[in-house]
């Protein structure tokens, strides 16, 4: 009984110590995901609307988060959600042409209307 309640803290402390680890490199990934479009749009006279056409560097999934990409009218839009809410991370990001990094801390999407990433 001791061993396994060990066992659990453990890993709790480990959740702990790696959500806010990976929440920075989803950040991080955000902005690199933005350079990229400004980048794109220089050379294509359009946003990018896959992951992919970013090339190889840009992953879907990175650091415990799963990066999307969608076109828009008028731009583009970026979801980086938590594989797995809490233990990979607590908080979900949001970013479009804007270029500003808006959070949802809570289990669910960030939005356009999310606050903005202090």
């Amino acid at each position: 009984m001791i061993a396994s309640l060990l066992v659990f803290c453990a890993a709790l402390a480990g959740a702990a110590s790696t959500a806010p680890a990976n929440e920075l490199s989803a950040i991080l990934e955000i902005r690199a995901i933005n350079t990229a479009e400004v980048n794109y749009y220089t050379g294509h006279d359009r946003y990018a609307t896959k992951l992919e056409d970013l090339g190889d560097e840009v992953k879907p999934v990175h650091n415990g988060y799963r990066f999307t990409l969608a076109g828009t009218a008028s731009g583009y839009t970026i979801h980086a959600d938590p594989l797995k809410y809490p233990d990979t991370g607590r908080r979900s990001f949001f970013s479009d042409e804007t270029t500003v990094i808006r959070q949802n801390k809570g289990d669910g999407p960030a939005t356009a209307a999310s606050p903005e990433v202090e």
